[in-house]
């Protein structure tokens, strides 16, 4: 049989495997194949009764290679691995030949850590030529990618999936008391005993962790909470915090009137002892946090016990002599060193001002083999193929 044979085949095209005419093999290739293998039971399966070609997987492996294939110009044979995986929720596997699949030179496959590893020790190949792993297009559609670590006689292959983040501007609107979303992707349920919750379409698990919040404008903090309820697929709740540092300063009384820092003020009540120091305001969260201490003077300071001794911009303070009698006179050695507000303090209620931005999820994940099954990515499946090189050559 040659080229002439068959004019209907473009030029540069070479002569087809099986006869156009009979669906047969050549008998160029059936000599080969009977010097290859002497065992009838290797190429039993060869030929039908309908003269279509059919090889056994030896045969399969080495006709093709000898057919010019995968026959490398270094005299060097080689034998590939294929077949489809998939986890139906027991494990995973190579579907057999019944699911009209054909794994081809592959002994097992197995979970190894965070790995699936494909096992094809029994070929004995003795170089590494390629290996690959495919998601079909359930995995692929839902942002899956692999990646091979290849040996002569195994594959470990690491499972990625891209995953989408939400993201958005959430803010407290003080003219409505209410929390809104500025894209309407992450929605703002409502606070409860100063935590914040925000719900938003459901992430993969292995995603959920992914979070980034920055605030916008005074000091407030939005702080993810570890602990329950703390951060799942489709909700983030955070702890409001108000992170405003401390202010301070010197208030005394010079002879004649009051002297505080800028910004601050100072009025003495001689009916009932108290000096009233107005200041820039504090957080509600960090507003019962002072320190007052006496400057050169054996007075003792005390909070009045007034029904509100503090609010975020007052305090309210009280004089004693060593006696422990209140003083009803402003006199020089009345000096006070203060300090308000200051760390970090959980905040129970929304304040005005509160904003910031939220990201959760996205980004590059290494997934768990285990976690992919057909249950939550219906008929999907893993495909394998892989070349390797035998010892010594033809």
């Amino acid at each position: 049989m040659a080229a002439d044979d068959y004019p209907d085949i473009p030029a540069g095209m070479g002569v087809p495997l099986v006869d156009l005419d009979t669906g047969a093999l050549p008998p160029a290739v059936l000599a080969n194949l009977d010097e290859r293998y002497p065992d009838p039971a290797d190429v039993s399966e060869l030929l039908d009764l309908t003269g279509q070609g059919r090889l056994s997987e030896p045969a399969l492996n080495d006709t093709i290679a000898g057919t010019g294939a995968p026959l490398a110009l270094d005299g060097h044979t080689y034998v590939w691995m294929a077949g489809v995986m998939r986890n139906d929720g027991e494990g995973w596997e190579f579907l057999p030949v019944d699911t009209n699949h054909r794994p081809i030179n592959v002994d097992s496959v197995e979970v190894v850590g965070n790995q699936l590893r494909v096992n094809y020790a029994s070929v004995g190949a003795a170089m590494t030529v390629l290996a690959m792993a495919q998601p079909d297009e359930a995995l692929a559609g839902a942002g899956f990618s692999m990646g091979c670590s290849v040996t002569p006689d195994r594959t470990d292959i690491t499972i990625y999936q891209d995953v989408a983040g939400f993201s958005d501007y959430i803010y407290y609107d003080s003219g409505d008391s209410t929390w809104k979303s500025q894209l309407g992707v992450v929605t703002p349920v409502g606070v409860s005993g100063g935590v914040l919750e925000l719900s938003h379409p459901t992430l993969p698990g292995n995603s959920s962790y992914d979070i980034s919040i920055v605030p916008r404008g005074r000091n407030w903090a939005f702080v993810p909470r570890t602990a329950s309820p703390g951060v799942n697929g489709t909700s983030i709740f955070l702890q409001m915090t108000d992170t405003s540092p401390a202010i301070q300063g010197e208030v005394r009384y010079d002879g004649s009137a009051w002297v505080a820092p800028s910004g601050w003020s100072a009025s003495f009540d001689g009916g009932t002892g108290i000096l009233t120091v107005t200041h820039p305001e504090i957080g509600p969260g960090v507003s019962q946090r002072i320190n007052a201490l006496p400057r050169g003077s054996s007075y003792q300071i005390e909070l009045s016990d007034t029904s509100s001794p503090m609010t975020t911009t007052t305090v309210k303070i009280r004089f004693r002599d060593a006696s422990g009698t209140p003083v009803m006179t402003p006199t020089t050695s009345m000096r006070v060193w203060m300090e308000r507000g200051g760390g970090n303090a959980t905040v129970s209620t929304a304040q005005a001002g509160m904003a910031f931005w939220v990201k959760h999820g996205g980004g590059r994940r290494v997934v768990a083999p285990n976690t992919i099954t057909t249950e939550s990515y219906p008929l999907s499946n893993i495909w394998f193929f892989a070349i390797m090189g035998m010892e010594g050559g033809e």
